[in-house]
């Protein structure tokens, strides 16, 4: 999407770089996953950032509201619920897909959203892996207003809080027909 670092991304690439790229997403986790890694990063320009923060902004906004949230209540099966539920996600993603409008601009369109704190994992393996084979400049990066650190810290905090890590698992609902 930025045409600039897009052409000498396109121009850098090569198949050495791929295969570095999920042998060490592969050894970050511990196995290789069971889709296929994309070839590149999705270079984001800074006013459709802007847009898709906005768009997450408004998600968010209208799930808080305690109308949505008792209206959901009844989505939830009784043998899907858990002990100790907060009553809300601490993690959410957004999935959005990039359409063109009628003005011919690039705007995020929700495809789905999620809870779940295993894929923010998977993302640090992957941009550490992209970085490290692909040779990114340092200015582009998968975080926002936070750095790596303060990411992984964050993390912690959110999924350990004060438990011991060989105590915590992530656990996908219905992990058999998940693909890692």
């Amino acid at each position: 999407m930025i045409e600039s670092i897009r052409t000498w991304y396109n121009t850098a690439f090569t198949q050495e770089k791929y295969n570095l790229y999920t042998q060490e997403v592969k050894d970050h986790a511990g196995e290789a996953p069971l889709f296929h890694l994309a070839e590149t990063p999705v270079f984001v320009p800074i006013e459709f950032k802007e847009k898709l923060l906005k768009a997450c902004d408004d998600l968010i906004d209208t799930i808080i509201q305690p109308d949505f949230i008792k209206n959901s209540e009844k989505a939830i099966p009784p043998e899907l619920r858990f002990a100790n539920d907060p009553g809300y996600s601490p993690m959410m993603v957004f999935d959005f897909g990039v359409c063109i409008n009628e003005a011919g601009e690039l705007v995020p369109q929700l495809i789905e959203m999620q809870g779940f704190p295993s894929l923010y994992c998977f993302q640090i393996a992957q941009s550490d892996a992209c970085r490290k084979a692909f040779d990114l400049p340092d200015h582009f990066n998968n975080f926002i207003d936070i750095t790596h650190d303060e990411y992984i810290a964050l993390l912690k905090k959110i999924i350990l809080a004060d438990a011991d890590p060989a105590e915590v698992i992530l656990l996908d609902y219905k992990p058999e027909e998940q693909k890692r």
